[in-house]
C-alpha cells in the first residue's frame, strides 16, 4: 500500500486528482477502440482508394506515465503522458482526462 502511494506521488503532480495506472489504460484503450471505429466509418469506400483498411496497432503496454496538476476548469481536467507501446515501435502522446461518476475518460488526445 505505502509503495502503492508512493508511486502515485511520483507521477502526479496533483494525487487526489489522477487516475490510477489501471483507470488510465483502461480510459486510453476505450478512447483508442472509439477513435478507430469513428476513422473507419468516416471513409467511404472509394476514399480508401478501393482498398481495406487494417485495424491500427494493439497496444501492448503503456509506459512512462506523468500526469500534471488539474485544469481549474469547471470540468476539472488532466494531462498525462504516456508511451504506448506496440509490437513493432513505441509512440509518446498526451491524454487530456476528465473524471465524472468515478470513472476517468480521455476527452481528447493532445499530440503526438
Amino acid at each position: 500500500m505505502l509503495a502503492a502511494t508512493l508511486l502515485l506521488l511520483a507521477r502526479c503532480a496533483a494525487p487526489d486528482f489522477c487516475p490510477t495506472n489501471a483507470e488510465l489504460k483502461r480510459a486510453v484503450r476505450e478512447y483508442r477502440e472509439t477513435a478507430e471505429m469513428a476513422f473507419f466509418l468516416s471513409l467511404s469506400y472509394e476514399e480508401r482508394g478501393g482498398t481495406t483498411l487494417t485495424p491500427w496497432p494493439a497496444v501492448i503496454r503503456m509506459s512512462d506515465l506523468s500526469c500534471g496538476a488539474p485544469s481549474p476548469d469547471e470540468q476539472p481536467s488532466v494531462l498525462c503522458r504516456v508511451v504506448l507501446r506496440f509490437a513493432k515501435g513505441a509512440e509518446q502522446t498526451s491524454f487530456r482526462l476528465q473524471r465524472g461518476n468515478g470513472v476517468w475518460k480521455v476527452v481528447e488526445e493532445v499530440g503526438r
